[in-house]
């Protein structure tokens, strides 16, 4: 395949990534042999570009950086124009020898992003349910019983010398025996509980219950 034929390809390829992606995303197909006029097609042009439109300065510092490596693509670098910022990347097209020929890029544009950041800031700031950055107080909203079946649960395990991961199948069935001779099964939702801590699931902590 020459390497006209490779470009014409990806050409054809952009109307589809265009539908796949929507049109918050702009999609350009560049030919590193012409920078003077590379743009040779381009889907939902947020920035305006045209097909005949020369090579980034940030695309030719890719070539000239990464001709000669293997790099395949950069991943999520900022782009602007006059007025909009766009989070882009790019993929090399390269022909047999391994030489870029061209670069497929995908221009984010963050315009929406930027509007929902600031309505959601906007959101907290008015209801003073932004996080503070530090706190002289912390509270735990366990209750009581959480936090006593997960005492138990941690005094039992360290007996094993092992983490919870490690524990097996007799060393549970004998930490769910000590906690129904204490009584602490009995309370609500100390199954499922203990099954979180034991990194099983209710079933199987009733399984292990029936050989206590």
């Amino acid at each position: 395949m020459t390497d006209q034929e490779l470009l014409d390809c990806y050409a054809g390829f952009l109307p589809f990534l265009s539908k796949v992606m929507g049109e918050g995303v702009e999609i350009a197909l560049h030919d590193a042999r012409r920078m003077q006029q590379s743009l040779i097609a381009i889907e939902n042009s947020l920035s305006g570009r045209k097909v005949g439109d020369p090579i980034t300065d940030l695309a030719l510092n890719f070539y000239e950086r990464f001709n000669k490596t293997d790099k395949p693509f950069i991943l999520d670098y900022i782009g602007r124009d006059h007025n909009n910022i766009f989070l882009d990347s790019t993929y090399f097209i390269r022909n047999d020898a391994g030489e870029i020929i061209g670069f497929l890029c995908i221009n984010k544009d963050m315009k929406a992003q930027k509007k929902l950041e600031q309505a959601l800031n906007s959101l907290l700031t008015a209801f003073n349910l932004k996080q503070p950055e530090l706190s002289l107080y912390e509270e735990s909203l366990k209750s009581q019983v959480d936090r006593l079946l997960v005492e138990r649960v941690d005094q039992a395990v360290q007996k094993y010398q092992k983490g919870k991961e490690q524990l097996d199948t007799s060393d549970k069935v004998a930490i769910l025996k000590e906690l129904k001779e204490a009584g602490l099964l009995d309370m609500k939702n100390a199954v499922n509980e203990v099954a979180e801590l034991l990194h099983v699931s209710p079933p199987t902590v009733y399984r292990y219950l029936k050989q206590c």
